[in-house]
């Protein structure tokens, strides 16, 4: 959808580092983990730690099916 539909270049995932299932998501749809953020932001009493993935349209495409 964004790559053909949206014409975007760049689709980026910005998720909690404790949720391990959205990561394991970004990794099987072939994103690259960019950026590790400790401490990005307050959450319910605690500092949570951001993690960035990202993939570019032309690694979309050319990945294996």
């Amino acid at each position: 959808l964004g790559f053909e539909q949206l014409g975007m270049h760049r689709i980026e995932a910005r998720l909690d580092a404790l949720n391990t299932a959205s990561a394991a998501l970004c990794e099987r749809l072939g994103m690259r983990l960019e950026a590790r953020l400790v401490d990005k932001w307050h959450y319910k009493g605690q500092w949570a730690t951001e993690l960035v993935y990202a993939v570019l349209e032309d690694e979309w495409r050319a990945r294996p099916r």
